[in-house]
């Protein structure tokens, strides 16, 4: 017979000779390895309950927060908040020509002796700063001679341009020469412009609105 077979045929006799003690080990045995597992497991559990616990009191200080907004509502408001608070920092911060631009844009305004061009300034009339703007832009080009500058109220409903500031000619493939020169000057001073089509004729107009929240 082989060993193996000799000592596994020893172990089975030594088992039957003595099955309540053998019994009981196993008892024993399986006891500590359950109470280790409930041990182990119940650390993992107990940590798992304690985030969810965190949570939902956060997810209830949140709700208390909101008035009890969903989610979707609550990034409405705050996005609606932010644009109150953009809209008021461009009323607090109003558009203004430094004397470098005011400078810049005469020079480049100015025209030859005898040439003698006519635009008009349009402004948004529920401005924050559009009037005062363009009066400063039509005193820079009235500094610079042959200029002469009417001044209108945009119409309700119109499209603004932009960056609030717009040169509105019939055809901006082919702009008449003041609409030429007033680009430049514009350009000049670093300003940022939108060019629009409209107008009748050779009509040339710098709408003054006011500025988009981004």
């Amino acid at each position: 017979m082989p060993d193996w077979l000799a000592r596994i045929r020893q172990e089975v006799e030594t088992v039957g000779s003595a099955p309540i003690a053998f019994l009981i080990i196993v008892v024993v045995a399986g006891v500590v390895m359950w109470a280790v597992l409930q041990l182990s497991y119940g650390a993992v559990l107990s940590g798992k309950n304690a985030q969810i616990a965190f949570l939902e009191r956060r997810l209830g200080e949140w709700r208390e927060k909101m008035g009890g907004m969903s989610p979707d509502e609550a990034k409405a408001r705050m996005q609606a908040l932010e644009t109150q608070v953009k809209a008021l920092r461009i009323r607090l911060q109003p558009r203004v020509l430094t004397p470098e631009q005011r400078q810049a844009l005469a020079d480049r305004a100015r025209l030859r002796p005898g040439v003698r061009y006519t635009i008009s300034v349009v402004r948004q009339p529920d401005c924050s700063d559009c009037e005062p703007f363009a009066a400063q832009i039509v005193g820079a080009l009235q500094e610079s001679s042959g200029w002469t500058v009417g001044l209108g109220t945009l119409p309700g409903g119109a499209e603004r341009p932009r960056y609030g500031l717009g040169l509105r000619v019939p055809d901006p493939l082919r702009p008449p020469p003041e609409a030429v020169q007033l680009q430049s000057a514009l350009q000049s001073a670093g300003l940022s412009f939108d060019v629009m089509t409209g107008g009748m004729g050779t009509a040339v107009e710098l709408w003054v609105t006011e500025r988009p929240i981004q």
